[in-house]
């Protein structure tokens, strides 16, 4: 059992690149908070980068930076540059203009978005900063995201039949790389990654994504751990940062909303999510997602 892949596939990742371009002389991007995440990778020269109006950052090539919750942010040759809004220098590049003209050199970006589910909670999500930064140093042994990186550059410019959706599919398996890679280096601070490095919590979150449907209770998941349930029950919360029935009551609705979606009856779906009758079921399920399953399985 995969975690990590069990997450990423109930919250349905998809995202997309806005464009592959070079910028001349002096420039900048001003983009404002948006419920969509943004990314953008350095492929030649450097950009200075601030998110939130904190202190201005200097990107190198190579560099990427993505914002997982889609803050406020701006991108520039300097700090002083003029900054033009986001959607018109998109607007402009996907028309074919060129919004930063000149004859000097600054730089080329890679730019996007992604978008998931979030309907049912996560901890994965909330374990992510407003900013996931990977430098040039800490890609050294990722030559695969490297090569894959170069790939989208190269297919973001170039028309073609399927053009769109390669580029889709090449953003998502660069994201899924990206945040796999800056988990795996933060995991001592990101708290879903944390709890999966954990030796003793890890085997409660494996039993629940296990066996989704079996009759846990915090008493039976610390047993899988080999703690006693007080100590289970904190440290859980600590590293996971919910409680484990809260755990185990949001994931089980991610996979019944998928199951209702598919065509399940609600009947079904709450007896093989170990619920005991449709009206308990339907009741958890209006508390986490805010509508009931009649509302998902009829579209």
């Amino acid at each position: 059992m995969d975690v990590f892949s069990d997450v990423l596939r109930r919250l349905q990742l998809r995202g997309s690149s806005y464009f592959c371009s070079d910028f001349h002389d002096s420039w900048g991007i001003d983009e404002p908070a948006s419920e969509r995440g943004q990314f953008h990778i350095v492929i030649r020269g450097d950009a200075w980068l601030s998110v939130n109006d904190e202190p201005e950052v200097l990107l190198k090539e190579g560099d990427i930076v993505v914002l997982p919750h889609g803050d406020a942010h701006w991108l520039a040759s300097s700090p002083k540059s003029a900054k033009h809004p986001a959607i018109e220098v998109v607007t402009a590049i996907q028309s074919g203009q060129s919004p930063f003209e000149g004859d000097v050199p600054g730089a080329t970006l890679l730019c996007g978005y992604f978008e998931y589910d979030d309907r049912t909670p996560h901890p994965l999500l909330n374990s992510l900063p407003p900013l996931v930064y990977l430098s040039t140093d800490d890609l050294n042994d990722s030559g695969w995201l490297l090569s894959s990186v170069h790939s989208l550059s190269i297919k973001s410019r170039n028309p073609g039949p399927g053009r769109e959706a390669l580029v889709d599919r090449l953003t998502e398996v660069v994201l899924i790389e990206i945040f796999r890679l800056w988990l795996e280096q933060h995991s001592e601070e990101s708290g879903l990654f944390s709890a999966l490095c954990d030796e003793r919590i890890s085997k409660a979150i494996y039993a629940i994504h296990g066996e989704p449907g079996m009759s846990w209770t915090v008493a039976s998941l610390a047993k899988e751990s080999g703690m006693s349930r007080t100590i289970f029950a904190q440290e859980f919360h600590d590293k996971v940062g919910q409680p484990p029935m809260v755990y185990l009551t949001n994931w089980r609705m991610a996979i019944a909303r998928d199951l209702l979606k598919s065509g399940e009856s609600v009947l079904g779906v709450a007896m093989s999510l170990g619920y005991q009758s449709e009206a308990s079921f339907s009741k958890a399920f209006k508390k986490v997602l805010g509508i009931t399953p009649g509302v998902i399985r009829k579209g």
